[in-house]
């Protein structure tokens, strides 16, 4: 596989995962310079305090280059001006090399954040991060493919043109990764000249690799996953050996080893909480949830594929692809494309080709792709393309537009989700003013938001300072009726108070007990926090549950009585919908 540059593991949102982090003095500071200049398009960025060697500065760069998917448009070339000291080379400016600037770096620029959006859009949120990562896997890999001219390795690139090189393939998946909330990195081997991804599940570190899953020359509807979640062990045991990689970041768990995608040689697709697959070894497309559990068989592949001019032989396997579009499964057989109904459990014949043989099928975007060919490695058999109607792509591309957060910052998955649900917008058409507090009012009209309620049907009022016919009124009084709030005494809410954290923690709480959401085994429960002795008493317990529900952390310093930001009451709305399985 082909690289470019010197690309070296690290996260753009927590720079952990490079190996020159804990070496090189004022690393973060360096990062953060360098990657606000590159993200505004400058010409260049002062070090000249921070006193990086040349070759510190060119693992940096490197990291920048591998970390960051976003900058598509960066060149893996860098200049530097520097002053000698001693046998030294003591670096004062690095200067920016780009590919393209202007309107065709804008243009680029709206053309990466529509792609990366729509994919993004179409994750359900409910899914946990495991499924997520599968998700994404398959997806990528049915929709693109390898390029074997070698000479694209941009995630821009292969969202447009639909093919790339390992670098392309990891730089994409770990940039739909974040903007999922899941941290993921890309790994590089000099040594086979090679990249792939590390993500993080749980407290766990896991090795994918996209492109030795995907078929060369590329195979649609073929998606294969022995390189998908596994430890460091499993991946130097794959086929060819994986070895020689860069990373600070060890993979020790190996609990996905034997899992169900294992063998599945297509997409898996979920749907209304379950996954789709097709088992080979039963020639069947099946249903169940990622463990296995409620298998359900849908439809045989009674049809076996023959060897041309072999009568009597056949291929062994299912050679279908997989794939979902307006909420119907697709698949195929030797000669017919088939949908699939969830929803009423019927399947239906949507096309038939009889001229020739079926040895896959694909939808990316409204678009049906099959092959038909002689064998299963015929790569000179013809690609057909149908299009679905009824599909608007363009209603799930909604770029976020606010410049004051960026992908460096932890709240960012957080604050798409928020924006693109409609649960609260920016202070402006692009500020979201992360920093900035939040009315209680303005908290509980996001919950109510985020729970659908229908505002109609909450028309009195039970707080004095509450008025009839206001914005928040109806999602106050909803609330209060579930008691879900209580108000600050003597009939009061104070609608236009700034939220306090322990406010908010105690409001989720009451909303995720009415709800029966997360565990309600917390009421015992230790609280670990060094200002401990600072939270209220009727606040205790909504503190409790949600540290016992993953909404907060466990320890440290909570600061309860401290306002709550937008920033911190997205992500702890973002938590609490997951926690709900609130899509």
């Amino acid at each position: 596989m082909f690289l470019i540059g010197m690309s070296l593991a690290v996260s753009a949102n927590t720079v952990t995962a490079s190996p020159y982090r804990d070496t090189i003095p004022g690393y973060d500071e360096a990062y953060l310079r360098m990657y606000e200049a590159i993200d505004g398009a400058e010409k260049s960025a002062d070090l000249s305090d921070l006193k990086l060697k040349d070759t510190e500065l060119v693992q940096l760069y490197s990291d920048i280059v591998a970390s960051c998917p976003e900058f598509f448009y960066l060149d893996s070339r860098v200049a530097y001006s520097y002053i000698p000291q001693g046998m030294k080379k003591v670096v004062t400016t690095v200067n920016f090399v780009y590919r393209m600037e202007g309107e065709m770096l804008e243009q680029a620029r709206q053309e990466y954040e529509t792609e990366l959006t729509y994919i993004v859009s179409l994750v359900n949120p409910s899914m946990n991060e495991t499924e997520k990562a599968l998700w994404v896997h398959d997806y990528l890999i049915a929709s693109y493919a390898y390029d074997e001219s070698q000479t694209i390795f941009d995630a821009h690139s292969l969202f447009t043109q639909r093919t790339g090189v390992c670098q392309a393939y990891s730089l994409a998946y770990a940039a739909v990764m974040r903007e999922l909330g899941v941290e993921a990195v890309m790994v590089t081997s000099p040594e086979m000249n090679h990249a792939w991804n590390l993500v993080k599940i749980g407290e766990n570190w896991y090795h994918v690799d996209l492109v030795y899953d995907d078929p060369t020359p590329d195979r649609i509807g073929r998606v294969n996953h022995e390189n998908f979640l596994l430890d460091d062990e499993g991946i130097r045991q794959t086929s060819p050996a994986h070895h020689g990689w860069i990373s600070s970041v060890k993979c020790t768990d190996d609990g996905y080893a034997d899992s169900i995608w294992r063998d599945v040689k297509t997409r898996m697709v979920w749907m209304d909480k379950q996954w789709y697959y097709i088992d080979d070894g039963t020639s069947a497309l099946v249903s169940s949830l990622l463990d296995g559990r409620y298998r359900l068989e849908i439809f045989e592949f009674d049809q076996k594929w023959s060897v041309e001019g072999a009568p009597g032989q056949y291929w062994v396997g299912v050679y279908s692809g997989l794939s979902d579009c307006l909420g119907l499964l697709f698949f195929n057989t030797t000669d017919t494309v088939y949908t699939y109904n969830p929803d009423t459990g019927r399947t239906e014949v949507y096309l038939e080709e009889t001229d020739g043989r079926i040895f896959g099928s694909a939808v990316c975007k409204n678009v049906l792709e099959y092959i038909e060919a002689e064998s299963p490695d015929d790569n000179a058999g013809i690609l057909n393309r149908f299009v679905i109607s009824d599909f608007i792509p363009e209603e799930k591309t909604k770029p976020l537009p606010f410049d004051d957060v960026t992908r460096l910052d932890s709240c960012y998955a957080s604050v798409r989700y928020v924006y693109e649900h409609g649960l609260f917008q920016g202070v402006s058409s692009t500020k979201f003013a992360p920093d900035a507090s939040l009315t209680r009012a303005m908290f509980v009209t996001v919950l109510g938001r985020l729970c659908r309620i229908d505002p109609e049907e909450y028309g009195s009022v039970s707080y004095d300072d509450v008025e009839e016919g206001l914005w928040y009124t109806p999602y106050v009084e909803w609330a209060s009726q579930n008691g879900i709030v209580n108000g600050v005494g003597n009939d009061l809410f104070a609608p236009m108070g700034e939220l306090t954290r322990e406010q908010m923690y105690k409001i989720v709480a009451r909303c995720g007990m009415d709800l029966d959401a997360g565990d309600m085994d917390f009421r015992d429960i230790a609280l670990f926090y060094d200002d401990a002795e600072d939270i209220s008493d009727w606040a205790v317990y909504g503190v409790s549950y949600c540290m016992k529900n993953g909404l907060i952390a466990g320890d440290g310093v909570l600061a309860p009585q401290a306002k709550a930001t937008r920033e911190e009451t997205a992500v702890m709305i973002h938590r609490f919908a997951l926690l709900c399985g609130i899509g």
